[in-house]
């Protein structure tokens, strides 16, 4: 059965304040520990990607061929 207003207006007044922030206090810091782990989790979700990608682009960079003349790769000084 619910609580009355009344009920719940003593509820209230009752109320031990160093337990209900003592209990805040922990909901807090575990809501920033959640907060930190999901940070952390889309942080190695975005390096993945990224790595995968350097290997990728690594792996196509090695199969140009260098051996070409100046005019192919003028960037080149030899």
């Amino acid at each position: 059965m619910p609580a009355s207003k009344e009920e719940l207006e003593n509820d209230v007044l009752n109320l031990d304040p160093d337990a209900f922030f003592a209990n805040y206090e922990s909901i807090v810091l575990k809501s920033i520990s959640n907060f930190q782990e999901l940070d952390t989790l889309r942080k190695s979700q975005e390096l993945v990607p990224r790595y995968l990608s350097t290997l990728i682009y690594s792996s196509e960079f090695k199969k140009v061929n260098f051996s070409k003349s100046k005019e192919h790769y003028p960037w080149r000084s030899t």
